[in-house]
Order: C-alpha cells, then sequence, then structure tokens
C-alpha cells in the first residue's frame, strides 16, 4: 500500500507549488495590488508546502518499505530525497512568510515577527525565492521520474541524472 501512495500524494505538492511560483513571479502592479493575489499566493505556498511534507513521509516509508524488501536505495533516490528535503525547506520558509503576513493582516500577530514577514512577502526577495524553490522542485521531479522510468524518459530528466547523479 504504502508504494501507491507516494505516487498519489507527490503531485498536488508539485502542482500547488509550481502554480505559486509562477504566480508570485508575476510582480505587475495591477496585479500584485488585488487583496485577493496575497491570499492565491498564501493559500497555495501554505498548503503546498503541507503537501510536499506529506510526500516526503510517505516517500521515507517508501524507501524503509524497500529497504525491508531487501533492495538497497541507489544513488539516485538519495539525491532525490536530498533535493525534496532542499525544495520543501524553501517553500516552508515562504509559508512560514506568507502564513505570518496573514496573521499580521488580520491583527492576530500584532508584533514586530507579523510585520517584519509582511515587508519581507512584499520585497524582492521572495520572487527570487520562488525561482530556486521552483528550481529545487523541478530537479526533485525529475529525479523521481529517473527513478520510476530511468534516466532516458526524457532529456530534462536525462540532463539532471547526469548533472547531478552520474
Amino acid at each position: 500500500m504504502i508504494t501507491t501512495i507516494h505516487p498519489l500524494v507527490v503531485h498536488f505538492p508539485i502542482a500547488l507549488l509550481t502554480i505559486y511560483a509562477v504566480v508570485e513571479l508575476l510582480r505587475f502592479k495591477k496585479i500584485n495590488g488585488q487583496t485577493y493575489w496575497f491570499y492565491l499566493k498564501a493559500i497555495l505556498v501554505i498548503l503546498g508546502t503541507i503537501g510536499a511534507l506529506v510526500a516526503r513521509q510517505t516517500g521515507e516509508e517508501l524507501v524503509e518499505a524497500w529497504r525491508a524488501s531487501g533492495a538497497s536505495s541507489s544513488i539516485v533516490v538519495n539525491v532525490h530525497n536530498n533535493w525534496s528535503l532542499i525544495a520543501t525547506w524553501i517553500f516552508g520558509v515562504l509559508a512560514v512568510a506568507y502564513l505570518g503576513a496573514w496573521l499580521y493582516r488580520e491583527g492576530v500577530l500584532k508584533n514586530p515577527v507579523g510585520q517584519w514577514c509582511e515587508r519581507l512577502i512584499r520585497s524582492w526577495l521572495i520572487p527570487i525565492i520562488a525561482l530556486i524553490g521552483l528550481a529545487a522542485i523541478t530537479i526533485t521531479g525529475a529525479l523521481g521520474g529517473a527513478i520510476v522510468y530511468g534516466s532516458d524518459v526524457d532529456p530534462t530528466v536525462k540532463f539532471i541524472y547526469l548533472l547531478l547523479v552520474h
């Protein structure tokens, strides 16, 4: 059962966090001035990060099930795991910043931390972090594809596999 759960849950955070990163990179005044835009980004990154945590847990359980069956995890599995950790941390930082800003806007977090989160999400730093997160999740997904379908499944997977694993 564990082997079927990870592929099911992993695609939700990939989709949510990819959409979040693209939305975050759209920094037009007309769009950013809309109140709903903040909440859209906050919901995408918070739910995506929660999904990434679930995906990481199910991935760890999958690796443990493989090891229990006598199989050893390969280098590509370990590199995939490391990149998933990097991506989860990056989006986790963004999710915490958005959550702090949300609580600040609602008057729940009325201290300098909330104010700092609000300033941070309005800064030029957030789209850069989102872009780095998008790269990390792309690498993670490519390595996941290499695990399931082999390193020659497509040119992007092959390039990332050769660059990071081989």
